[in-house]
Protein backbone atom coordinates (compact mmCIF):
# COMPACT_ATOMS: atom_id res chain seq x y z
CA UNK A 1 0.00 0.00 0.00
CA UNK A 2 2.52 2.55 -1.22
CA UNK A 3 1.42 6.05 -0.29
CA UNK A 4 -0.67 4.74 2.62
CA UNK A 5 -0.13 6.91 5.72
CA UNK A 6 0.48 4.03 8.17
CA UNK A 7 3.22 1.42 8.10
CA UNK A 8 3.94 -1.11 10.84
CA UNK A 9 7.47 -2.33 11.29
CA UNK A 10 9.70 -3.89 13.94
CA UNK A 11 10.30 -0.49 15.54
CA UNK A 12 6.66 0.55 15.76
CA UNK A 13 4.04 2.22 13.64
CA UNK A 14 5.17 4.96 11.29
CA UNK A 15 2.44 7.57 10.78
CA UNK A 16 2.64 10.08 7.95
CA UNK A 17 -0.11 12.57 8.84
CA UNK A 18 0.61 14.68 5.78
CA UNK A 19 -0.86 11.85 3.69
CA UNK A 20 -4.00 11.53 5.83
CA UNK A 21 -7.38 12.97 4.92
CA UNK A 22 -9.30 14.64 7.75
CA UNK A 23 -11.90 12.39 9.43
CA UNK A 24 -10.89 9.32 7.40
CA UNK A 25 -10.09 6.10 9.25
CA UNK A 26 -6.83 4.28 8.51
CA UNK A 27 -5.66 0.89 9.79
CA UNK A 28 -2.57 -1.25 10.23
CA UNK A 29 -1.63 -4.48 12.01
CA UNK A 30 1.07 -4.18 14.64
CA UNK A 31 2.22 -7.02 16.94
CA UNK A 32 -0.87 -9.04 16.11
CA UNK A 33 -3.30 -6.21 16.85
CA UNK A 34 -5.39 -4.07 14.54
CA UNK A 35 -4.76 -0.37 15.10
CA UNK A 36 -7.02 2.41 13.78
CA UNK A 37 -5.84 5.99 13.31
CA UNK A 38 -7.60 9.10 12.11
CA UNK A 39 -6.92 12.82 11.96
CA UNK A 40 -9.65 15.16 13.16
CA UNK A 41 -10.55 18.63 11.89
CA UNK A 42 -8.04 20.22 14.28
CA UNK A 43 -5.23 18.03 12.89
CA UNK A 44 -5.09 15.93 16.09
CA UNK A 45 -4.32 12.23 15.56
CA UNK A 46 -6.39 9.61 17.36
CA UNK A 47 -5.28 5.99 17.69
CA UNK A 48 -7.37 3.00 18.78
CA UNK A 49 -6.74 -0.70 19.19
CA UNK A 50 -9.54 -2.95 17.91
CA UNK A 51 -10.60 -5.62 20.36
CA UNK A 52 -10.81 -9.07 18.89
CA UNK A 53 -9.06 -12.36 18.66
CA UNK A 54 -5.88 -12.87 16.69
CA UNK A 55 -7.91 -14.07 13.73
CA UNK A 56 -9.07 -10.52 13.00
CA UNK A 57 -5.51 -9.22 12.76
CA UNK A 58 -4.58 -12.14 10.50
CA UNK A 59 -7.53 -11.47 8.18
CA UNK A 60 -6.80 -7.74 7.99
CA UNK A 61 -3.08 -8.35 7.53
CA UNK A 62 -3.70 -10.57 4.49
CA UNK A 63 -5.82 -7.95 2.71
CA UNK A 64 -4.57 -6.75 -0.63
CA UNK A 65 -6.30 -3.37 -0.41
CA UNK A 66 -7.45 -0.84 2.14
CA UNK A 67 -11.04 -1.30 0.91
CA UNK A 68 -10.93 -5.03 1.63
CA UNK A 69 -9.56 -4.42 5.14
CA UNK A 70 -12.20 -1.75 5.72
CA UNK A 71 -14.96 -4.22 4.81
CA UNK A 72 -13.59 -6.80 7.29
CA UNK A 73 -13.38 -4.19 10.05
CA UNK A 74 -16.95 -3.02 9.41
CA UNK A 75 -18.21 -6.61 9.53
CA UNK A 76 -16.33 -7.15 12.80
CA UNK A 77 -17.81 -4.00 14.37
CA UNK A 78 -21.34 -4.88 13.32
CA UNK A 79 -20.99 -8.48 14.54
CA UNK A 80 -19.75 -7.17 17.89
CA UNK A 81 -22.87 -5.05 18.20
CA UNK A 82 -21.05 -1.79 17.60
CA UNK A 83 -22.00 0.93 15.22
CA UNK A 84 -20.45 1.16 11.80
CA UNK A 85 -16.85 2.31 11.93
CA UNK A 86 -16.84 3.97 8.56
CA UNK A 87 -19.68 5.83 6.87
CA UNK A 88 -19.77 5.46 3.12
Amino acid sequence: MDGYPLAAGAGGIKVRPELMEVEKLYHCVFRGRVMLVYKDGQQVLHCYEVEGDGGLADRVGRCRSADEAERILMEHAEAAGGRKLIDK
